[in-house]
């Protein structure tokens, strides 16, 4: 008679909970947690971009202590001791979650110190000019240009001629000048050149809603404002190199908002990230949100 598989903990201490994440997808939950990866430089860092070898086993409770969150999961039974990292169980997981409408990546805490408070990013990440530059658009080579590029992708897909997209988080200004190349047809706008009256934005770009950037109840208040600027029909984007602590689905419900899509990713290289599609009204833009060259 087969034995149970034991259960594995991980603990965090209340520094570390921010980079614990559960990926929702089917009947499953599964816990992961987020390691550094090389920048160009050769930095490890924080990426947005989870893999599946961030994933460590179907997610299966936790238990609060005064130093942190110890965490209970089942691992994935691997086919031998020469197992690929990720094989196993949830080997398909990227593939399941972009063909899988509810499909959600979660990250129940923000980014805490160890006596439990919110933290946000240091003075030094904020540019001269009051901005998040630095810290909102990251390098070239893949800690936002993947947002970039998905955003880009995603919108071509039927924005029409005239669309007013705006920005109001501003920064080094990558997202939008990527957006003029692509789209010359749509309009832009960011905090330097905001867009008109209330009701006149066709695509409202959040990516600063987000750990270490705000606070849950600072996003909460700057997306009840910049909610206002939504055209009848227009649509939210969500997303950002640090998880989102705005509470997305309480927000949506109390404007009115679908929630049409919540990850975006690339299966072909097994990743995925958290990637917020909302609308006045339903867009039949299909389920899968993959990244530009699928």
């Amino acid at each position: 008679m087969a034995t149970a598989a034991p259960l594995h903990h991980i603990f965090l201490r209340p520094s570390e909970l921010s980079r614990c994440f559960l990926l929702r997808t089917g009947l499953a939950e599964w816990l992961g947690v987020k390691t550094p990866v090389r920048d160009a430089e050769g930095r490890r860092r924080l990426s947005g971009v989870l893999r599946r070898d961030m994933v460590l086993g179907r997610f299966e409770g936790f238990q609060f202590t005064e130093n942190g969150v110890s965490l209970a999961y089942l691992p994935s039974p691997k086919a031998g001791a020469e197992a690929a990292p990720g094989a196993g169980a949830h080997a398909g997981l990227v593939a399941a979650a972009l063909s899988d409408p509810r499909a959600e990546i979660v990250f129940p805490f923000p980014h805490l110190d160890d006596t439990w408070r919110e933290q946000l990013c240091g003075q030094e990440q904020v540019s001269a000019d009051g901005q998040l530059a630095p810290f909102l658009d990251g390098d070239e080579d893949g800690d936002e240009a993947h947002f970039r590029a998905h955003t880009v992708h995603h919108l071509s897909q039927g924005l029409r001629a005239g669309s007013v997209v705006y920005d109001p988080a501003c920064s080094t200004g990558a997202l939008l000048a990527d957006l003029r190349r692509a789209l010359p047809q749509v309009s832009v706008a960011d905090a330097r050149q905001p867009p008109g009256p209330d009701e006149t934005v066709d695509v409202l770009v959040l990516r600063f809603l987000n750990s270490e950037v705000v606070t849950v109840a600072q996003s909460v208040d700057l997306f009840d404002t910049l909610i206002g600027t939504l055209a009848p029909d227009g649509q939210v984007l969500a997303f950002g190199r640090t998880p989102l602590v705005l509470p997305v689905h309480e927000v949506a419900r109390r404007h009115g908002l679908t929630v049409v899509s919540r990850v975006a990713g690339d299966a072909t290289t097994d990743t995925l990230f958290q990637y917020y599609v909302l609308a006045r009204r339903h867009r039949a833009t299909g389920h899968r949100q993959q990244a530009t060259g699928q």
